[in-house]
């Protein structure tokens, strides 16, 4: 299993590896029983209710989850840096995301999200490196896909 197969542009594309990936961590990893333990899910601004509820599925279902809280990924951010207004910029693998707080509410309206972030910078770069005729020499180097 890869970790891309997992999660495109911040929405979950292939559940049963999202199953996988979390019943290694509850279980090869020995996190502590779920029954016991309160989980936090981070999540960016702008998830569907529908991958919400699944998520909350598979933690209740499959792993027996006692308490389960969903959190913003910005928020969390804001607070971490001890404010509740600002504006909070997050780039990803393949997700770049921006979201304005005030007073620890968030402008909806100023919510943007774009299908662009790491990975694809990376890949960019790559390919203008080639055209000025830079080789990959190594293991590290080759393994970047373009």
């Amino acid at each position: 299993m890869h970790l891309a197969d997992v999660v495109e542009h911040g929405e979950v594309v292939n559940w049963d590896h999202m199953d996988a990936l979390l019943s290694h961590i509850f279980g090869e990893l020995r996190v502590p029983s779920l029954s016991e333990t309160p989980v936090t899910l981070l999540m960016q601004p702008g998830v569907p209710a529908k991958e919400r509820r699944l998520y909350s599925e598979l933690m209740f279902e499959n792993y027996e989850a006692e308490r389960l809280l969903f959190a913003s990924t910005s928020f969390s951010t804001l607070c971490a840096h001890g404010s509740y207004s600002g504006v909070v910029c997050d780039s990803g693998d393949s997700l770049t995301s921006s979201l304005a707080y005030v007073n620890g509410i968030p402008l909806e309206e100023s919510l943007f999200s774009l299908n662009i972030g790491g990975r694809d910078a990376t890949q960019e770069l790559c390919k203008l490196l080639r055209l000025t005729g830079y080789v990959f020499e190594t293991s590290v180097n080759e393994s970047v896909e373009v």
